[in-house]
């Protein structure tokens, strides 16, 4: 027996030397690859309004700003949808005022909403914000749009373009404001992370649902990691609604760059074409005297692709 069993290996070993000569990688399991902490089903939004979802823009979702009325953001934006990939830069400076309800009445409907505050002239850094009108539009036989405030804007929000700009990552912004009414001149801070681009899974991607995913990216990630999953319009190419969120948070330590997600989790989604929007984030909670409620102060590279989940 003893000959037979050298003969085996050799073979074996025969067999594994032309490979190990290949050009082509050898995916090894990665010992750092992380769980998401935080699962999350996000909730309905309100149907008696028109309101765009803009998560694949800000990297937020509704419960984020119900947490936070006020925000201030920062946002690299990179899109892999159609075989296209395109680039924007945004930025924006809002400030809800909850003491400050305004209602409104539809057809279908009632909503009430709030007051965006005026903060004076602002800046980006140098760069002055245009000043855009917060409209609420109510559904009813026709649209009925109301005034509800100011907020404002830099770059493109894949919808109207304003001042431009570019997104720098490892940059630290300043944010600042002269101030108006009851909101004091302020000056707020925050670091870009590295922009990301995500190795796995790529655009256009075949996901098994009875498989665990690991995406991958390379850039060293903010404090916070998300993954969105939505369904989106394959006309404009903008998420619609998400489906599910994971995230992770990391401290002061090494940070991976990898996140696991579970077939498990994976089995919560349907079948289906979505959009998967990854964001890197720093987040910071601010504050800015004469406003009395949270301010999220964040900035992100987020990228935006389609898979398909089976």
């Amino acid at each position: 027996m003893q000959p037979k069993v050298i003969h085996i290996t050799v073979l074996a070993l025969l067999l594994l030397l032309p490979a190990c000569r290949e050009n082509n990688p050898i995916e090894l399991a990665e010992p750092s690859v992380l769980e998401p902490l935080e699962v999350s089903l996000p909730r309905e939004r309100d149907t008696t309004i028109v309101q765009e979802t803009t998560l694949d823009l800000t990297g937020l979702i509704q419960q984020d700003e119900d947490i936070y009325p006020g925000t201030v953001l920062v946002t690299g934006v990179n899109s892999d949808i159609g075989g296209v990939r395109t680039q924007l830069s945004y930025a924006r400076i809002l400030l809800k005022d909850l003491r400050s309800p305004i209602p409104v009445k539809g057809n279908f409907g009632s909503y009430t909403g709030f007051l965006h505050l005026d903060v004076g002239k602002a800046k980006l850094d140098d760069v002055e914000f245009d000043v855009a009108e917060w409209i609420i539009q109510i559904k009813s036989l026709t649209l009925i749009p109301v005034k509800a405030g100011f907020f404002y804007k830099l770059g493109f929000d894949g919808l109207r373009v304003t001042r431009p700009i570019d997104y720098l990552p490892r940059h630290r912004y300043v944010i600042s404001a002269e101030g108006r009414g009851a909101i004091r001149p302020f000056n707020l801070t925050v670091d870009a992370p590295d922009e990301v681009n995500v190795l796995a899974p790529i655009p256009e991607a075949l996901v098994f649902r009875d498989e665990d995913l690991v995406v991958k990216w390379n850039g060293k990630p903010g404090n916070l990691v998300r993954i969105i999953m939505s369904s989106y319009n394959e006309i404009t190419g903008r998420a619609v609604k998400p489906v599910i969120v994971f995230g992770q948070e990391f401290g002061e330590g090494p940070r991976s760059n990898s996140l696991l997600i579970s077939s498990k989790l994976l089995k919560l989604i349907p079948q289906g074409r979505f959009m998967m929007t990854f964001v890197s984030a720093n987040k910071e909670e601010g504050a800015i005297e004469g406003y009395p409620d949270r301010i999220l102060v964040q900035a992100a590279s987020i990228r935006n692709l389609i898979i398909t989940l089976r």
